[in-house]
């Protein structure tokens, strides 16, 4: 899940394949930039929700020991961050989950935690051939134990 120089790489080409200047999509593994993106933008922002929450909600204790500035300023980074995350959930999560024209209505894998393999296929090819050099590995195994 750590960003590498090779996922901004990625999502480069993808934006170029989806703006129809590259003709075909970058082979992305398990997780590609977005995905990575949202994660770290989820644990970010609970750390920031739960931080700035807690002086919010006990301002008397907190207030003993820190500026007296430091409730305002946590009040607008929570409120600033609620409203990002908000959006982000609307228009990102929403957009690549749902609305996005090859899943419309939906992806059904958040409720299956499954893909079809055309989605496999076209969004995380470097994976998909990861998995079928498994089976394949593990067919030939079972054929030279003679199971197969």
């Amino acid at each position: 899940m750590m960003i590498k120089p090779r996922d901004v790489v990625d999502f480069a080409k993808d934006l170029l394949f989806s703006l129809g200047i590259l003709k075909r999509r970058p082979a992305i593994g398990h997780y590609g930039l977005v995905e990575k993106l949202e994660y770290g933008a989820v644990l970010w922002g609970n750390l920031v929700m739960i931080a700035t929450g807690t002086i919010l909600w006990r301002p008397d204790w907190f207030l003993d020991w820190t500026p007296a500035w430091t409730f305002e300023v946590c009040r607008i980074i929570h409120g600033f961050e609620a409203t990002l995350a908000f959006l982000a959930i609307i228009i990102w999560h929403m957009y690549h989950v749902h609305l996005r024209p090859d899943v419309f209505p939906m992806s059904w894998a958040w409720l299956t935690g499954r893909i079809s393999r055309e989605e496999m296929r076209s969004h995380h090819p470097e994976e998909y051939l990861r998995i079928l050099e498994k089976r394949r590995a593990e067919h030939q195994r079972d054929i030279e134990n003679g199971e197969s």
